[in-house]
């Protein structure tokens, strides 16, 4: 998730009359909850950590990068599914990095901050540390680089397909990152959401949807949502090149960062709440479910869904208006909006609840595996529904 670049307004949600989960169910599918019941959350872990293994995954790193997507491609092509890459260029500028003690260590490691660019931009160096200070940081310094030479790193979107049976000209979306910032190796941002899409394309290799099923892997999200927005553009594209001029793709679902929960009293900041009409939940146990006005039919989609095959996961229903909000817009799915794509973002809300945000400590210890397992579920059992639909 991209770091945010305002005051946490996804928390003003809470002033608008959104309330916990209570959407009505859909008339449940014995194929669906079979295929809920399958999801492992020893595979889910097991995706979780061999991504971590690989180490920070920052634009520019090329060797990691290029581990997570070789064993990315070779996962999912063993599944049966056919997987294709986007690439395009992501320019190398000048490079300022930050100087930083690793939290708990005495430790120091460079942080490029050229990674933060959307966040920092024009910053002065005082406030660029005291905005690392925040994220958990301690700061020693900063130094400069500049490249001698133009360059420009080749980046790629990863694209898993599987094939509709009656309308396959007709695709829902699955999307999640699996770039991170330097020196994280982003268990919860986003390996999590990256091992949910694996877990959803184990559990439906071998059923038969009637509209195709995308996987897409996006890359370069935290420098400014550049893989997504790529993608997106191609399919903009695309439709305008066809006589109906529609896009393909009729629903996204977006994960980033899905597993982490904070169980204590008041773990959950939201700054401003409405006494007697509705907030945020004080405690940071629950998966926020955002969309906009315009498309909120997938978000409702997705609460019916839950509710009928995982009714124990804890959701806050911000469907309808979170595309106001500048916080709601941190991930790949804002580019679906601004299109007028269907999309629903799926997060766990990361730092306001507390979490190891952007920290070397995002590891696999600090995902909630029994959550990531429900959200997983959830998005499999609405996947399935809205391939169907």
């Amino acid at each position: 998730m991209r770091p945010r670049a305002a005051l946490p307004t996804l928390a003003l949600l809470a002033a608008v009359g959104l309330a916990l989960t209570g959407c009505a169910g859909v008339r449940p599918r014995a194929d669906v909850s079979r295929a809920v019941a399958e999801v492992d959350a020893d595979e889910l872990m097991h995706s979780v950590e061999t991504l971590c293994a690989f180490g920070p995954r920052p634009v520019g790193l090329e060797a990691p990068t290029r581990n997570t997507l070789r064993w990315l491609r070779r996962t999912l092509e063993g599944l049966g599914y056919e997987v294709t890459e986007e690439t395009f260029g992501w320019p190398r500028r000048a490079e300022l990095f930050a100087v930083v003690n690793v939290p708990g260590s005495d430790e120091e490691i460079r942080l490029l901050q050229e990674d933060f660019h959307h966040f920092f931009s024009g910053a002065p160096l005082g406030a660029r540390a005291e905005a690392l200070r925040e994220q958990g940081w301690e700061v020693r310094g900063f130094s400069g680089r500049a490249p001698e030479t133009p360059e420009v790193h080749q980046l790629v979107n990863l694209i898993a397909e599987k094939r509709g049976t009656t309308r396959p000209d007709r695709v829902v979306e699955v999307s999640a990152h699996y770039d991170t910032v330097p020196g994280s190796p982003g268990a919860d941002d986003d390996a999590s959401g990256c091992a949910a899409l694996l877990e959803v394309a184990r559990v439906l290799a071998d059923v038969p949807t009637q509209r195709t099923l995308r996987l897409c892997f996006f890359a370069a999200e935290e420098t400014g949502l550049d893989g997504s927005k790529v993608h997106v553009d191609a399919m903009l594209a695309r439709a305008a090149a066809r006589e109906d001029g529609l896009v393909e793709v009729d629903a996204l679902i977006n994960l980033d960062s899905v597993g982490f929960v904070n169980r204590e009293p008041d773990s959950q900041d939201a700054p401003m709440r409405v006494p007697l009409v509705a907030w945020m939940p004080t405690t940071g146990d629950f998966l926020s479910v955002l969309g906009t006005w315009s498309t909120s039919w997938i978000g409702a989609e997705f609460l019916a869904v839950q509710e009928t095959y995982v009714p124990e996961l804890r959701t806050f229903d911000a469907k309808r208006i979170a595309g106001f909000f500048s916080d709601a817009r941190r991930s790949d799915h804002a580019w679906y909006w601004d299109a007028g794509i269907p999309a629903v973002f799926l997060t766990d809300t990361t730092e306001f609840r507390g979490a190891p945000y952007h920290l070397p400590t995002d590891v696999p210890e600090a995902i909630d595996r029994e959550f990531l397992r429900q959200v997983t579920q959830a998005t499999l059992a609405a996947t399935m529904h809205l391939l169907d639909r």
